[in-house]
């Protein structure tokens, strides 16, 4: 009888500690690939304005498009040329807008592929 009862006690333990790891997984998974977003290159505010940037560039191309006056569409085309280049010194942290953001998609890439390996890990039973 003590023996069952030892047993069962343990087996009491082994299923509430799985329970406790199955409860806080997502914690643990957050905790243990959590991203210092500076130290990786990653500048929110800065990629919107990125996004902003480009978007008012194409919406620009677009309208000269349907321009029919040729030399309004020549000081368009003048003036989107010199928003590129304004695009192209714009810098987020040290890099251009494109190189930026696909170091950042790389490096997000990473923190899922560390998300999925951790929860395959801690919160398998």
């Amino acid at each position: 009888v003590l023996k069952r009862t030892t047993e069962a006690k343990s087996a009491m333990r082994d299923a509430v500690s799985v329970l406790e790891t199955l409860g806080n997984c997502s914690a643990v998974i957050n905790q243990s690939c959590s991203i210092n977003e500076t130290e990786l290159g990653l500048d929110f505010s800065a990629f919107d304005q990125c996004k902003r940037m480009s978007q008012v560039i194409v919406g620009n191309i677009t309208a000269t498009l349907y321009e029919e006056d040729e030399t309004a569409k020549c000081l368009r085309f003048r003036e989107i040329a010199r928003m590129v280049d304004d695009m192209k010194e714009f810098r987020v942290l040290n890099k251009t807008c494109f190189k930026a953001m696909d170091e950042a998609t790389l490096k997000n890439c990473k923190r899922q592929r560390c998300e999925r390996r951790m929860s395959g890990q801690i919160c398998r039973v």
